[in-house]
């Protein structure tokens, strides 16, 4: 399947082209126990629940940083909670939304994750890596798609 920016993040979800199940921990657990699932699973951001498996914000590497790190806070002792960027101020995207939306509004507010929300219900995360693999794609596709018009049957990847 050809990806491109235009692509809505349902549709990428959907052909398994993206992983929509994001890395979640109460919201109530210990900062270490965030940065021990970042290490683990090669991940930056984790979303927080609270008892009713609702989701009620995000942490992430970069929040740790400027909340644990910078204020000389103990990671082991801070719970996520407290430093967690709130349900109320996250920007979030429907699934149909297109992934050039998703990186505007990841560059409008300089975030690096962006909650998928559907009806109150997280869906999925998309990372800035997400979006960049996606555009990498399209380029891609779009140079071969050139190089098979101009150059016909000589193109390599055809022989």
């Amino acid at each position: 399947m050809e990806v491109g920016l235009g692509e809505t993040a349902n549709r990428l979800f959907e052909n398994g082209i993206f992983h929509n199940t994001p890395w979640t921990l109460k919201a109530d657990m210990k900062v270490y126990d965030a940065v021990e699932l970042w290490t683990a699973h090669g991940t930056d951001a984790v979303m927080l629940l609270d008892d009713d498996e609702e989701y009620v914000g995000i942490l992430s590497q970069r929040d740790y940083l400027r909340k644990v790190t910078l204020l000389d806070k103990s990671s082991k002792e801070t719970k996520c909670s407290e430093i967690m960027t709130r349900k109320t101020n996250l920007i979030t995207v429907s699934p149909d939304d297109s992934l050039m939306h998703c990186m505007k509004a990841m560059l409008a507010r300089d975030i690096r994750h962006l909650p998928i929300v559907e009806d109150g219900k997280l869906k999925g995360l998309l990372s800035i890596k997400d979006l960049i693999e996606a555009a990498m794609k399209q380029k891609d596709a779009m140079i071969k798609r050139l190089s098979q018009g101009s150059l016909g049957s000589l193109h390599p990847n055809d022989m």
